[in-house]
């Protein structure tokens, strides 16, 4: 039950490690309100460990941020200080593991690349769509539905400006921190070879980490925007046009109709005799035949006299 309402924004509940993700593991918010746009969400009249806030601000920086070369250099030399003591077999598995490790991490960066340009594609048609649906919900002439379909489309907006704003931080995030070569002619030793392949993989760790939260976030914005412009297009296409003009002429000649019988409440109608009934009032001859055939005597019994 607190896993569907991580997906609707009204009564909403995430967690702030998962970036409003859900974990049953860890500390749940629960908000009246929940607004996704993109790299920021906002909760409104939220509670997390018995903490109430009015308004919450949640950036995805403050998750998973990208690594700094700050924090790679003291990432670094701290690795460098652990093998300091360790022998040259030591020191090529730690190398092997950690080149390994980080080549991984570079096809799959590759992989996530790959998906973030198909969500693009999407991404510029679903914006035609919603281009062309605007035009369609302008028709609708019925005020009620017109404001439900208005209230959805722009839900489908917001969504939809998430899902961009998501691609373009995906776009930016690039490997610009990595092992010199400079570095490692300066000083061609094992442990620094392995040093030099520590920062290459804290650095590639960091960044798939950050394009795996951004990626997974945009495709549910995407895939909410599209579900909204497929409702929406269903909408406007039964309520409008010419489905809309029979709609409207239905119901009007309904409410004729009832308003015509209720004139008629209360009115009590002559009853008309049948064209049978008249037939037979009319020539008693009819009458008496039809008596007959059915097996009726209506002639006056005869006197009986004694001899």
């Amino acid at each position: 039950m607190l896993r569907l309402l991580n997906y609707i924004p009204i009564a909403h509940v995430s967690c702030d490690e998962r970036y409003g993700d859900f974990d049953s593991t860890l500390a749940k918010r629960f908000s009246i309100l929940a607004l996704n746009f993109g790299a920021v969400k906002i909760y409104v009249l939220s509670a997390r460990n018995w903490k109430f806030e009015i308004f919450k601000i949640l950036r995805i920086d403050n998750v998973c941020a990208m690594p700094t070369q700050y924090d790679i250099d003291a990432k670094t030399g701290v690795f460098a200080t652990s093998i300091a003591n360790q022998t040259p077999l030591e020191l090529d598995v730690q190398y092997e593991f950690l080149k390994e490790s980080y080549n991984n991490y570079v096809s799959a960066k590759s992989s996530i690349e790959s998906r973030i340009s198909s969500h693009l594609t999407v991404y510029f048609f679903v914006m035609g769509f919603y281009a062309f649906l605007l035009g369609e919900i302008l028709k609708l002439k019925y005020s009620f539905l017109f404001l439900i379909v208005a209230i959805l489309y722009f839900a489908g907006i917001l969504f939809l400006l998430s899902t961009g704003i998501l691609i373009w931080s995906a776009i930016k995030v690039r490997g610009i921190v990595r092992a010199m070569f400079k570095d490692l002619r300066a000083s061609p030793t094992l442990a620094k070879r392995t040093e030099l392949a520590y920062t290459n993989w804290y650095a590639a760790r960091g960044e798939n980490f950050v394009l795996a939260s951004l990626v997974k976030n945009l495709e549910s914005a995407l895939l909410f925007s599209v579900l909204i412009a497929v409702t929406l297009w269903f909408v406007a296409y039964i309520g409008g046009g010419e489905n809309q003009d029979k709609i409207r002429a239905y119901i009007l000649s309904e409410k004729a109709a009832i308003s015509q019988w209720s004139h008629l409440d209360g009115i009590k109608v002559p009853v008309v005799a049948s064209p049978l009934t008249v037939q037979a009032a009319s020539s008693p001859s009819t009458t008496a035949s039809n008596e007959k055939s059915a097996g009726l005597n209506m002639a006056p019994p005869k006197k009986v006299t004694g001899k």
